[in-house]
């Protein structure tokens, strides 16, 4: 027999085991990027297209005016 002031603690074993895998900055830098990527690229050919017509503009017209002479 225990003296009174002794008590005994018996721990839970049904609980689950904690199986989350963690994620690492890398994996949570491609899932941020892999939307980011596809808007970024939409932006910048966007933007090289108004510059190429920008630029192809004045060659385009002096075409157009040497084929007049």
């Amino acid at each position: 027999m225990q003296p009174p002031y002794i008590v005994n603690i018996v721990r839970m074993k049904n609980r689950r085991p904690f199986n989350r895998r963690r994620t690492s900055i890398l994996e949570l830098s491609r899932i941020y990027f892999k939307k980011e990527r596809v808007r970024d690229f939409l932006l910048e050919l966007l933007l090289f297209a108004v510059l190429t017509g920008i630029s192809a503009w004045p060659v385009i017209h002096l075409l157009g005016a040497l084929c007049t002479l």
